[in-house]
This record gives structure tokens, C-alpha cells and sequence, in this order.
């Protein structure tokens, strides 16, 4: 592990089920996080490996054996490369969202909506609907509604639309008059 992520560890010995509590709000990575976010498992897992690096940045804490804490979601700079480590797995969502976003991942919106995406195709599913605001990774010369057959913009890098709970969207985003030869 310490070779993979330049990290150095430490290890408890006793079966626990690892909880990470973030303790650090300060980076990126955490500043939009709910300060009562907490991950992990109720399994027992052995060996539990904590951080055990000065060099690295505490952004939470592995709550293992017995209630004891150790730095457990880190990450680590260097000249050419980042490395990020979480002791307790289940990782949410958000925590990985905002991790995409620190390392330069383009993030089409922050509602927790599963999208699919390519260079001329946006898929978005969402569970609880509403309104969104989808921010284009480049200006999109059309936005056009596949399953309702409507232009939703032109000429633009975001759009804003109202979703119905549980429903799933097909957007274009070229030329519309691709899509008239495909057919």
C-alpha cells in the first residue's frame, strides 16, 4: 500500500467495523461536506489500516477499536500526483464528487443525479426531480430533448430544467440537423 500510494501506515489488529468522521473542513475536497457526514461499515474488518504520515493531510478519522481515532481519510501531494485514502469503505457520493471535482473532473451538476455522458450525449436519471441547473463541459450548439422532441437552448455551456421525480432525460447536445440525417 505505502509503495501504491506514497503513504505511510499503521495498522489495528482487533476486528472493527471503521467509521470516518471528518475532522477537517479546510480543503477542498470537505468544505461543502455536511459537517455530520460519517462512512464506513458495521462489519468487523482486520487489519484496519490507519495513516500514519506527517506528510499527509488529515481531512477525517477512522473511529476503530474500541472508539480510538487515527487519521484515516487523507491525502497526500506531490509534484506530479495527488494520493487520497479512506481506511473505512462506502464512500458517498458526495465525498467522490467533490474528490472528481479537486482533481479537474468536469461535474455536470451537484444533485446527486446518475448522468451518463459523451461528447454529443447527455443521459441524466434522478430519483427526487426538481429543478437543475446542467453545466456543459464545452459550448453545445444545441441542446435538444430526445424524448420530448424540444430545443431546450442554443449556443450554450449550462441549461436549467425541471425534472419529475424517478424519471429519466436523453439530451443532444450538437447539431440539430445531424439528427435529421441519422433518421
Amino acid at each position: 500500500m505505502e509503495d501504491i500510494t506514497g503513504i505511510t501506515f499503521g495498522s489495528g489488529e482487533h476486528p472493527w467495523g471503521p467509521l470516518i468522521n471528518l475532522v477537517n473542513f479546510d480543503h477542498p475536497i470537505t468544505q461543502n461536506l455536511p459537517h455530520d457526514l460519517t462512512w464506513g461499515t458495521n462489519n468487523p474488518l482486520c487489519p484496519i489500516f490507519h495513516v500514519n504520515d506527517s506528510g499527509a493531510r488529515t481531512l477525517g478519522n477512522v473511529v476503530y477499536s474500541q472508539g480510538r481515532c487515527r487519521p484515516g481519510f487523507v491525502i497526500k501531494e506531490f509534484p506530479n500526483w495527488k494520493s487520497i485514502y479512506s481506511a473505512a469503505p462506502n464512500l458517498p457520493a458526495g465525498v467522490l464528487r467533490e474528490i472528481a471535482r479537486y482533481a479537474g473532473v468536469h461535474i455536470y451538476n451537484d444533485d446527486g443525479d446518475v448522468i451518463y455522458a459523451t461528447r454529443d450525449l447527455l443521459a441524466i436519471h434522478t430519483a427526487a426531480g426538481g429543478h437543475r441547473e446542467i453545466r456543459l463541459p464545452r459550448l453545445a450548439p444545441q441542446v435538444y430533448d430526445l424524448f420530448s422532441n424540444t430545443m431546450i437552448s442554443t449556443e450554450t455551456d449550462h441549461f436549467e430544467i425541471e425534472l419529475p421525480p424517478a424519471s429519466t432525460h436523453l439530451y443532444f447536445l450538437g447539431d440539430k440537423k445531424y439528427l435529421m440525417e441519422v433518421k
